[in-house]
């Protein structure tokens, strides 16, 4: 970043360490390791850092939901590749978007209606988990870690592939999305609902 923005003026005492050293390091060295004075999206960069020193997965663990979307937006972001000189910066990472895990920050037994939006969206995320699909990142707000959530094989048998082209019985189908959650109406104009229409 030299070319950029010229020299950093930092004390004697403050050396400059790259994001992919502390990758590096804490690769090398299992355990809980402590980074100091990361602000904005520099824990995205460590993050990204981490995959491309050779780890296979990384979990990402946000303070609230709304750091959660920020640090999805970040990794999604550095997920493509970048201007940048250093090789490690230039590498994407081909393993789909980063994965976003959401819950409701509310109390679990409080009387309130949960989105469906977001039931949706946590079940997909909780899918491709479970269907050990390809994946680099996976954020998650620090409150969600305590909420419990659907076993595996529960997630596995609810999923389906539908391919284009693919001939289907939409009688077993139906039967499948209504076991899944879904709601049969005749029109479908919210999120989980699913119509049949002839043979459509």
């Amino acid at each position: 970043l030299d070319d950029v923005m010229g020299p950093l003026d930092l004390p004697a005492d403050r050396p400059i360490v790259r994001f992919n050293q502390i990758a590096a390091s804490a690769l090398k060295e299992p355990g809980v390791h402590a980074v100091v004075g990361v602000e904005g999206s520099g824990a995205a960069w460590i993050a990204k850092a981490l995959l491309l020193q050779g780890a296979r997965h990384v979990v990402f663990v946000a303070a609230d939901g709304d750091g959660a979307r920020r640090a999805r937006a970040d990794l999604e972001g550095l997920s493509e590749a970048w201007p940048l000189d250093a090789e490690w910066c230039q590498n994407t990472l081909p393993r789909g978007k980063p994965l976003l895990y959401q819950t409701v920050e509310a109390n679990p037994y409080a009387n309130l209606h949960p989105d469906r939006r977001l039931t949706l969206a946590r079940a997909a995320t909780l899918f491709e988990l479970a269907d050990d699909a390809p994946w680099s990142f996976c954020v998650i707000p620090a409150f969600a870690l305590a909420r419990r959530v659907v076993p595996k094989d529960i997630l596995r048998a609810g999923g389906m592939h539908l391919r284009r082209e693919d001939e289907i019985d939409l009688e077993a189908l139906s039967n499948q999305l209504t076991e899944a959650g879904y709601l049969r109406v005749p029109v479908v104009e919210d999120p989980g609902t699913f119509a049949v229409r002839g043979g459509v």
